[in-house]
């Protein structure tokens, strides 16, 4: 037993004595006390339970009970329960990252360095690993930690780095550092509504330790990526204070147990007293990625768009009986497995077993409901996966290997590649370019420039990408032409750009001579989707004209290419 079974003595009154009368300050202490030491013993476990045995029980006695010392009680167990949270305290780093981040709109330089302070702890001294945020150690060019009372930084090494759930696994290799270092325990559970959790790290505003306390408030689906992904993981939401430097510590329970990672506050202006971590299931989720492949594969994806059945009309069209309830599928993410299990109209009735509502949504905890794809966040690349499907009135039973998404724009290039021509700055397109470029953090935002507003979701084969103009670096070879905004790519010489790779050989083609071309000049005419401009450059002066912008603009070599044409570039399944 955890907490306190408090007895009350029945000792015998002398004769002619009349026992003492506690006044009622003595007893709203006494009961303050008693309710400390019992909150003490359920958090931290580190009071037994006392229990005064009867004696006598064999000869018939009664039982007697003992009164407790609650004051000595309380003062021995503040101490040891100081003992405990001091180990708790050793296990919480302070870490300082040097940052260098690369540019999107031109990979061959870096943007400046900053520095950024973060939290980390530990949670497996026996491989010397302890965990932060992803973007507390993200592009790190020198990462180091100090311990909780100690002057001496020491340098980490990052062995994992997931940004799709905003973790990174670190290590130090000096044995002096873990020295005295305990391990925070994660908890077996995922936190419920309204449990007690208390945040440790290291805010901004001070240089000690900071402890936060707070309530869980609520539990659902966010988007934690820090590359724009757009698959959205369970998170949880707690009204502790939560600061910049914070970000990477620990989240834990009454038991002193960690519950979560912290990784966001939000600002006063869009909610008061908010906070989110990560829970243990995402945590356990990247390290077991850690354990089985040594490296961090992503997330599966389910790679169909649906549309939700609430409405009657539109259930009775696809042939829904009254106690059918599902979502109908609307687009199928071509060149996978997926697509050769599910077709467009499937009504999607249940995934693992677990029955999908009208609005997409599966049982989730004590009578909560969260989206289907929840289901998918412990999978990995090849789990199989196991659906029914109402198909033309007819009920399927149906399982596909799993797969990572396969966007066509991802949240960040493969490769930092780039290829230039005759000045013409070609990159392949993602989210971050556009971020860097228009401040874009979802896709469908309006500031998206109208030539890739119809652009589709998933790739049509494998190493598709987007090839974009994104800026023109000035010669007299390029002078009239203009690039207002970022445009795509459609064609080189009437043949479609698959990827940049592809580009390039078009260009490198498009300037070979062949037998009998005799002195006729050949051209090099770029086509863009949505525009009816077109660039047109001498084939014959391409490479001399993309030596000399190079030479003028410090660019080491016209293309750094990170894949090739027909192979998969930045997308992986």
């Amino acid at each position: 037993m955890n907490g306190i079974r408090r007895q009350t003595s029945r000792s015998t009154v002398e004769a002619g004595t009349e026992p003492p009368v506690p006044t009622s300050h003595a007893l709203g202490e006494r009961r303050a006390s008693e309710m400390l030491v019992r909150e003490l013993s359920k958090g931290l476990g580190s009071l037994s339970t006392l229990d005064v045995d009867a004696e006598g029980a064999a000869a018939g006695k009664e039982d007697e009970e003992e009164e407790l010392d609650v004051d000595a009680l309380l003062l021995q167990d503040l101490e040891g329960m100081q003992a405990h949270i001091s180990k708790v305290y050793a296990s919480v780093f302070k870490l300082f990252t040097t940052h260098c981040q690369p540019n999107y709109l031109t990979p061959w330089q870096q943007q400046q360095q900053f520095t950024s302070i973060g939290t980390g702890f530990c949670f497996d001294k026996a491989n010397r690993r302890f965990l932060t945020n992803a973007h507390c150690v993200e592009d790190a060019v020198v990462v180091q930690v100090l311990k909780r009372g100690d002057t001496k930084k020491y340098f980490c090494k990052v062995l994992l780095i997931a940004d799709a759930c905003d973790l990174a696994l670190l290590t130090v290799e000096s044995d002096a550092f873990w020295t005295d270092v305990p391990a925070l325990p994660l908890s077996a559970d995922l936190c419920r509504l309204q449990d007690t959790v208390s945040v440790l790290g290291y805010p901004v505003g001070g240089s000690n330790i900071s402890l936060t306390q707070g309530v869980v408030s609520r539990l659902d689906l966010t988007d934690i990526s820090q590359s724009f992904g757009t698959q959205s993981l369970l998170t949880v939401q707690i009204d502790a204070a939560i600061n910049a430097g914070n970000s990477g510590g620990p989240v834990l329970n009454a038991r002193m147990e960690v519950v979560g990672v912290t990784f966001q506050g939000m600002a006063k202006q869009e909610a008061e007293g908010t906070g989110y971590i990560i829970p243990v299931p995402v945590v356990k989720r990247f390290l077991d990625d850690f354990e089985r492949h040594g490296a961090w594969t992503g997330f599966t994806s389910l790679h169909v768009e649906c549309q939700a059945l609430e409405n009657e009309d539109l259930r009775r069209m696809h042939g829904m009986g009254e106690e059918q309830t599902g979502i109908v599928i609307r687009a199928v993410a071509p060149e996978t497995h997926v697509a050769e299990a599910l077709e467009v109209d499937d009504v999607l009735l249940s995934v693992e077993g677990q029955q999908v509502g009208n609005d997409g949504s599966v049982s989730f905890l004590d009578g909560e409901r969260i989206q289907v794809t929840h289901l998918l966040s412990d999978k990995f690349r090849g789990d199989i996966l196991k659906v029914e499907v109402l198909r033309e009135g007819e009920v399927l039973s149906l399982s596909f290997p799993l797969e990572n998404s396969a966007l066509l724009v991802p949240p960040k290039p493969a490769t930092l590649s780039y290829c230039v021509v005759a000045g013409l700055v070609f990159l392949p397109l993602s989210m971050e370019l556009l971020n860097m470029r228009y401040m874009i953090k979802r896709f469908g935002d309006m500031s998206v420039p109208s030539a890739l507003k119809g652009l589709e979701q998933w790739c049509r084969f494998k190493g598709e990408e987007v090839v974009v103009l994104t800026n023109i670096l000035r010669h007299e070879a390029n002078t009239g032409y203009e690039v207002e905004e970022v445009v795509r790519v459609s064609k080189v010489n009437g043949t479609t750009v698959r990827n940049l790779a592809h580009l390039a050989v078009l260009v490198e083609e498009g300037g070979k001579e062949e037998e009998g071309d005799g002195k006729e000049e050949k051209w090099c005419v770029f086509e863009f989707d949505g525009l009816k401009d077109k660039i047109v450059l001498a084939s014959s002066r391409i490479a001399r004209t993309t030596a000399e912008v190079c030479e003028q603009n410090k660019i080491p070599q016209a293309q750094c290419l990170g894949g090739e044409v027909g192979k998969e570039v930045g997308a992986t399944r």
